[in-house]
């Protein structure tokens, strides 16, 4: 085919007569360029009653009806193309990128098998459909890919070990994601991606002294890496404002070119620096910069959408419809972000039966709240159900119970109650103000919407609070509430309790969460490393004077 580029000019004047198919192509170039989609298809359009194959036409087609949000208009375009040229790599990583902008990604999978069955010597496609299926949650499947990949001689092979070893990371499979990361780095020793991924899992491990070595090692190869910088503030105690590390972060953030994202991330690490070293006022005032910067990125919390969101819950008809699926012992652990949740998984996960999931957000992830309220989303529940069992068996030993470590699986907490009768849920809590500070000093995902607002995070607490408050009634022999300031104060009874509750006998294994091997998956990563302290309790009066500045948190603070 002949080479084309959208930013081919010919000179055209408006009204002039359009007497020949390359210029009628051109014009509508120009149109897409100038943002006159409408324009653009109505000459695509005639261009293609005359030839109705014509790829120029097609592939402007596909843009200007996806940026008039026309997404169905877009994939028909693009199928039209990969059909029509089926040889034609472009076309279909086209397709792809506009299936999955367009909450379609399965249909850019169809595109790759469709092109791969006739070219399957097409690395780059392979490589593309690899990350698109692991962008789909199929881990397996991407990981076929990749290792075909590799098998086909794809140059720069240590790009495809490291991302096989964050999807085996993810899978709980540990030990294979850390070979694939040596192996990364045998053959490019300073390929940065490789280097920061196998830091994360020895930092997630526990390892903090290998971890702390491989970032450094980042930063001597690339000094503004702000991810590294970060992670070696996040991951130990700062105990001086001159600490390297500390200094690292400041250094970074005088940078005039950094990105807000990257801004973001280091005014976290410098809050947490700071609050270590005492600074309170300098500390708060660093996660004020983080907060407004993660505002930019984060949708906005709408509190009505979750008061209704609540209701709606409580009130579900599918209640009345749902069927036990299975009565399997399972355990939940759940409640407020940053409420001592993780501390508790991991005390409980030295048990000898139990094992540690983390946070898994299978059910969060698919289950669509608070649509599937109504009647007729019962054969959806017990779907869920189903596959969420198939998902345990998969990926965890199927001879301890797994603790399901996901916060925000509280609002399922009603239909999972009815799917799994035998089900036991843990519930954390935490003094409000210190709850709310916690999860305001942590960087968190787009998904976080309270999370960058204090007033936003109380509201979002109190919505759970008052949620609980019904549930404690309907759910009681299923439900037991962990005060996380009675977990640090009285460990050994607060544990004892937890254990009777679910069944099991006293385990001295519990007490040794520090110094176990066991990975951990989550925000408090460093923190949950550390014996107990009781430094976090009260922690919200080093920042008494700030918050009292705000009158929302007034009569929380009295």
């Amino acid at each position: 085919m002949p080479a084309w580029s959208a930013n081919t000019t010919i000179n055209i004047e408006s009204g002039a007569n359009i007497s020949n198919l390359e210029a009628l192509i051109t014009r509508a170039a120009q149109h897409l360029r100038g943002n006159r989609l409408e324009q653009c298809l109505d000459d695509c359009k005639t261009l293609l009653l005359q030839q109705p194959k014509h790829p120029q036409a097609l592939e402007l087609s596909a843009i200007a009806s996806f940026r008039l949000g026309d997404v169905r208009g877009a994939l028909n375009a693009s199928w039209q193309l990969v059909e029509t040229y089926p040889d034609e790599p472009a076309y279909c990583d086209r397709l792809a990128q506009l299936a999955e902008r367009g909450g379609k990604p399965e249909e850019g999978s169809k595109a790759y098998e469709h092109l791969l069955s006739r070219r399957p010597e097409e690395v780059t496609s392979r490589f593309n459909h690899a990350r698109l299926l692991r962008s789909r949650g199929l881990n397996e499947e991407a990981l076929l890919q990749y290792r075909r990949c590799l098998k086909d001689g794809i140059q720069q092979p240590e790009e495809i070990q490291s991302n096989m070893g964050v999807i085996l990371s993810d899978l709980h499979r540990s030990e294979e994601a850390e070979v694939l990361f040596q192996n990364a780095l045998t053959q490019a020793p300073d390929y940065i991606p490789a280097l920061y991924n196998l830091a994360l899992l020895l930092e997630e491990r526990g390892d903090w002294p290998a971890a702390r070595e491989h970032f450094t090692q980042i930063l001597k190869l690339d000094p503004y890496h702000q991810d590294a910088a970060a992670r070696l503030v996040q991951g130990q105690v700062i105990e001086s404002a001159q600490d390297p590390a500390l200094k690292a972060v400041r250094n970074l953030l005088e940078q005039t070119a950094l990105k807000p994202e990257q801004r973001e991330s280091l005014y976290y690490a410098l809050g947490k620096g700071l609050d270590d070293c005492g600074q309170y006022r300098d500390a708060f005032a660093a996660y004020q910069s983080a907060n407004e910067l993660s505002r930019r990125r984060v949708p906005a919390y709408d509190q009505k959408a979750q008061e209704v969101m609540v209701e709606q819950v409580l009130r579900a008809q599918v209640l009345d419809s749902l069927e036990p699926v299975s009565e399997r012992p399972l355990i939940f652990i759940c409640g407020m972000f940053r409420s001592g949740s993780t501390l508790l998984e991991q005390m409980l996960a030295g048990h000898t039966a139990l094992q540690s999931g983390g946070e898994i957000g299978f059910i969060s992830g698919r289950a669509d709240l608070p649509a599937w309220s109504g009647s007729q989303f019962r054969k959806d529940w017990q779907r869920l159900g189903r596959d969420y069992l198939d998902h345990l068996d998969a990926n965890f030993s199927t001879d301890k119970v797994v603790l399901d470590k996901r916060p925000d699986n509280l609002f399922f907490l009603p239909m999972l109650a009815r799917l799994f009768p035998s089900a036991r849920f843990l519930r954390t809590t935490r003094q409000t103000m210190d709850n709310c500070l916690a999860v305001y000093f942590q960087q968190l995902g787009s998904d976080f919407t309270y999370a960058n607002r204090l007033s936003d995070t109380a509201h979002y607490l109190q919505c759970q609070q008052g949620f609980m408050s019904t549930l404690e009634e309907t759910c009681a022999d299923q439900l037991y509430t962990i005060s996380y300031e009675e977990l640090i104060a009285n460990t050994r009874e607060t544990l004892a309790g937890t254990l009777n509750f679910l069944g099991l006998p006293w385990d001295e294994g519990c007490l040794e969460y520090a110094s176990r091997a066991a990975r951990v998956r989550t925000a408090s990563v460093s923190q949950v490393r550390r014996p107990i302290y009781a430094t976090s309790v009260n922690r919200w009066r080093n920042y008494e004077n700030e918050l009292r500045a705000s009158s929302v948190f007034s009569e929380l603070l009295d």
